[in-house]
């Protein structure tokens, strides 16, 4: 995987068939669940709850008109972006302007949170504990490891993008 730069006004970065495969997949997964379309033998409740937080853990008045006003377009706007990382991943070589980066940060984000419930992380320790495990092992030794270098590509391919708008932003104001 070659992560994101900034490359003449562009973010770039160069992923293999597979990797894009992959991450195409999982984001069309996660649309699919904020679509409200999603196989009956997966709970994804717990996962619409990481992506979808209430306003208020104590007031559940709050939380309720907190989402009635917000939700349909968050859920939209959650929607759309996924839609188009799985677009942007179907091409071979990533290539996006500001608007697009700061787009597919925030889609990447969702995608991360998504296999952070699947592998129950919920603290920087437990992220620290599934780089760990990955790095005990030469080849992973079932889906909690998939999904865990699944968690570290998305984390990785973000913070590089990230590092990216933020020279493009440092060298802007220089």
């Amino acid at each position: 995987m070659h992560l994101f730069r900034h490359v003449d006004g562009w973010f770039v970065a160069a992923l293999n068939a597979q990797e894009r495969a992959v991450l195409a997949s999982i984001a069309t997964e996660v649309q699919g669940m904020v679509q409200g379309e999603a196989p009956p033998s997966l709970d994804v409740l717990p996962t619409l709850t990481r992506l979808f937080p209430p306003a208020s853990m104590d007031d559940g008045e709050i939380a309720r008109d907190f989402a009635s006003l917000t939700g349909k377009a968050l859920r939209d706007t959650k929607d759309k972006r996924l839609g188009r990382l799985a677009g942007r991943l179907a091409r071979g070589t990533i290539r996006l302007d500001a608007d697009e980066a700061a787009e597919t940060v925030a889609a990447l984000n969702d995608l991360r949170l998504a296999i952070a419930e699947i592998l129950g992380i919920d603290t920087a320790e437990d992220a620290d504990q599934v780089y760990a495990t990955l790095a005990d092992r030469a080849e992973p030794a079932g889906d909690h490891d998939v999904f865990g270098e699944v968690y570290v590509a998305l984390t990785v391919l973000q913070e590089s993008l990230v590092a990216a708008l933020d020279a493009a932003a440092t060298k802007r104001t220089d």
